[in-house]
């Protein structure tokens, strides 16, 4: 095994990309949304192991037939990692084939979900139990609804579905989607919902994770992508959220605007009404608002503001009090999203 090389390709050769999606292929394995891939080549420079990974995520792992023997996924493992770690990210999560799930188990992983595609684990299994118990010590009523929400920016849209949630329920427990891969800060939506809901007695707001509706648990929600890989990750997500809320699903109920525009979000919702029904948790779906007979959605919004157009009509004043604060012009052009996202 002397003469093996291992390497990080360079994601914009065509060449490179294409050998590795060749390999995979013979695996079963989609290549796809990735930040980083690794590879192991033999002495004829044929791939005989590889790895990727999207931010701290692990996936599209596979070593040939012939080489099991030679600890090279360990190679794989230890290496992506040491560049996760370098990157500031204090846990690791895999997708992999149920098949291959004992050999990440014998690495320190854990299994949080399984489907009958992928298992989805993690190597800090303590952090995912300390959020999962944040969680149910939220859940104080007997009526509880639950609104996951990335609120880029929060709408009159968003306002609807707090409004009729605090209406219909005792009690409404916001979780806001933690990414920051548009337009607006993790920080800076849950000020814009904490200076909504002042005026609400039965509404809180709870810390977003990497565990529900983010870039490791569900990447295509943030980008277009094909029908097969977003069911089997709006899948994963869906059975996320039943397991963290699965002791206190008598008491929860799910509460989500329907979705016109976005395929995504649309497949998303019909994932997540079917696998919450099947575990007995309840999943409402309403109308989204309507001004001027067009329904209020937060990327009309971040249009607007790329296009230069009227916006305000569309976001309640507390909204409009913290985006005045920005230097909307310079954001756009540090983050290179404009007309993006």
């Amino acid at each position: 095994m002397n003469n093996i090389t291992t390497y990080y390709i360079d994601l914009e050769n065509k060449i490179e990309v294409n050998r590795v999606k060749e390999f995979l292929n013979k695996f079963n394995l989609d290549y796809n949304l990735v930040d980083a891939t690794l590879v192991i080549k033999n002495e004829n420079q044929n791939i005989i192991a590889t790895c990727s990974k999207l931010n701290n995520v692990i996936k599209c792992v596979a070593v040939s037939e012939n080489y099991l023997n030679q600890n090279l996924l360990n190679k794989l493992i230890t290496e992506i990692s040491r560049l996760i770690y370098s990157q500031g990210e204090k846990e690791i999560f895999v997708y992999t084939k149920q098949k291959n799930k004992y050999i990440f188990e014998d690495l320190n992983f854990k299994s949080i979900v399984t489907t009958d595609n992928v298992v989805f684990l993690t190597n800090n299994y303590d952090n995912y139990l300390k959020y999962k118990n944040y969680l149910l010590k939220s859940i104080t009523a007997d009526k509880t609804c639950i609104l996951v929400m990335n609120c880029n920016p929060l709408t009159h849209g968003h306002a609807f579905l707090i409004d009729y949630a605090s209406k219909n329920f005792e009690k409404v427990l916001i979780i806001p989607v933690k990414e920051d891969v548009s337009l607006f800060t993790y920080n800076e939506r849950q000020k814009m919902i904490l200076t909504y809901i002042k005026s609400f007695k039965n509404v809180d707001l709870i810390n977003g994770s990497n565990y529900l509706v983010s870039n490791v648990t569900f990447p295509s929600y943030f980008l277009n992508n094909e029908n097969e890989v977003v069911l089997s990750q709006a899948e994963i997500d869906a059975k996320i959220f039943v397991n963290l809320f699965e002791s206190k699903k008598r008491f929860i109920t799910r509460l989500v605007g329907n979705e016109p525009f976005s395929r995504t979000t649309n497949l998303y919702n019909k994932v997540l009404d079917k696998i919450l029904n099947k575990n007995e948790i309840s999943f409402l779906e309403i109308e989204r608002q309507k001004i001027n007979g067009e329904v209020v959605s937060a990327s009309q919004v971040r249009k607007n503001i790329y296009e230069n157009k009227e916006w305000n009509y569309l976001v309640p004043n507390t909204t409009i009090k913290i985006i005045s604060k920005i230097n909307l012009n310079k954001r756009m052009i540090d983050k290179n999203i404009y007309k993006k996202n």
